[in-house]
């Protein structure tokens, strides 16, 4: 796809192939994180965004220190809307265990959005002050 569709204008303009349809919209839901220090803010995530993704479109991101599940630091606390996040998989459930994250919490870089009403619990903020 080209920006503003300039292909499809132009095979329209000279006579060319049909363009092709517009695909569907991917759904987009809120996400509502609680911090630490008990502030709260909401972000939108499309279907499929990991919690940590959809945490960067808000003021105050999840951190991370690795983002392919392998060092825990992104853990979260689901707090509503467990049946619409991905199941744990066995990766996860391995990562949490070599880096003694509770059985209760989630990986944010693992754990994908799939519907609406999620709210999770962040554990560690990422802190852009203190960053170096």
């Amino acid at each position: 796809m080209t920006p503003f569709h300039l292909r499809d204008r132009l095979r329209r303009l000279i006579g060319g192939a049909e363009p092709r349809p517009e695909p569907e919209p991917t759904p987009r839901h809120r996400v509502r994180f609680e911090l630490p220090d008990g502030e709260v803010y909401e972000a939108e995530a499309n279907v499929g965004d990991s919690l940590v993704l959809a945490s960067g479109r808000g003021p105050r991101p999840i951190a991370t220190g690795c983002a392919d599940g392998t060092c825990g630091t992104c853990q979260v606390e689901v707090i509503a809307g467990a049946d619409q996040l991905t199941p744990p998989t066995d990766h996860e459930e391995r990562t949490k265990a070599m880096n003694e994250v509770p059985a209760h919490r989630r990986l944010g870089c693992q754990t994908r959005v799939t519907g609406p009403g999620v709210a999770v619990k962040v554990i560690h903020v990422f802190d852009a002050e203190n960053f170096a």
